[in-house]
């Protein structure tokens, strides 16, 4: 049997048929065609990989359907990471739960679902994309809370406007 890896699905199909339409959105997004997604797949994968998500890390996708999940969710695999979606209804025990059972360091959330970060212990998260804003959100949401003995890390937070990944650097990922 043979190892099939996104990465490699995506660069193959791209360089194949890069105007072949791979993805229609019900958002009034334009369309995707393979070069479309291999652009904005590797430029999220860039913003993640720079923001220390490597090989076997998990990273949370709490969101909801749309372009965005699906570029996580591509970009998260191209990086050879593991990607977890959270329900969008999760909030305080069952989120903090979620959190701790996931092993994640890194989030990505819609800035609406960012604030509800504050009400549980977010100190495992290193890392939080939080979407569709151009303000951070606010400290609160961004601190982790050290609850536990020993529990001590902060959590960076990092806003980018509703379509972050298009305004980081689309440098290719080595290798």
């Amino acid at each position: 049997m043979q190892e099939v890896v996104f990465r490699d699905l995506i660069d193959h199909w791209a360089a194949e048929t890069p105007d072949r339409v791979v993805a229609v959105f019900d958002t009034g997004e334009p369309a995707w065609t393979f070069a479309d997604l291999r652009r904005q797949v590797r430029v999220t994968a860039r913003a993640l990989q720079r923001a220390g998500v490597r090989q076997g890390d998990h990273v949370a996708s709490w969101q909801e359907n749309g372009p965005l999940a699906v570029r996580v969710w591509l970009a998260v695999a191209y990086l050879g990471a593991v990607h977890v979606p959270f329900n969008t209804a999760y909030k305080g025990g069952l989120l903090e739960h979620a959190v701790e059972l996931s092993e994640v360091r890194t989030m990505v959330t819609h800035a609406g679902l960012a604030e509800r970060l504050a009400a549980v212990d977010t100190a495992r998260l290193t890392t939080v994309f939080s979407e569709a804003t151009r303000r951070r959100p606010t400290a609160a949401a961004c601190r982790g809370r050290a609850s536990r003995p020993g529990s001590s890390t902060s959590t960076t937070c990092r806003s980018r406007p509703a379509r972050w990944a298009s305004s980081c650097c689309a440098a290719p990922i080595p290798g």
